[in-house]
């Protein structure tokens, strides 16, 4: 708060609703963003392995849940942190699109969107780019599911960044900056 922020993005654990957070956050006047689910092998939306996504999407609906207490308007999610591709790229595609659209299903148009993060290709293997987050997302259909830019991530997976952003401008969402 001295530093001028009004708002930060909170780690989606259990202890981010807590009381003590939750006095820290009123006593400040800082508001909650989003929420960045903490992601891990054993929850993973692409993976071939129906207990993995099972765990993806359970932890992303807890966190949509845990974003609209808290007031967060976002709930960051990277699809899977592997970067070692299975032969059937299109296929992990569809698990993703499945798990992401299970997670959001039968919740209300309105609340916190889920935000597609694209990462590089030293994270993932699987949405790189803007234009992977907007494909996946064209494939999930769903109001509550927007793209996120990451410039730290765009600046080397992007052949250019601002055309990439451009592209994707009507569902972009939310944006996370990055300096040296």
């Amino acid at each position: 708060a001295a530093a001028g922020y009004t708002a930060i993005e909170l780690a989606a654990t259990a202890s981010a609703a807590s009381a003590s957070v939750c006095r820290a956050l009123r006593a400040t006047g800082i508001g909650v963003v989003s929420l960045c689910p903490v992601y891990s092998l054993e929850r993973d939306c692409a993976h071939a392995d129906r207990k993995r996504r099972n765990a993806a999407r359970d932890s992303i609906r807890a966190s949509l849940e845990l974003a609209d207490t808290l007031g967060a308007n976002v709930v960051v999610v990277v699809p899977t942190f592997r970067v070692d591709e299975e032969a059937d790229r299109e296929a992990e595609l569809g698990r993703t699109a499945e798990t992401i659209a299970a997670a959001v299903e039968g919740l209300p148009d309105t609340g916190p969107t889920v935000a597609l993060e694209a990462l590089n290709r030293y994270e993932t293997h699987l949405v790189r780019t803007l234009g992977d987050a907007e494909k996946l997302r064209v494939a999930i259909d769903s109001p509550r599911v927007s793209v996120m830019a990451d410039v730290f991530h765009m600046n080397i997976e992007e052949d250019n960044p601002a055309s990439a952003l451009h592209d994707v401008a009507h569902s972009l969402t939310h944006v996370h900056l990055a300096e040296d």
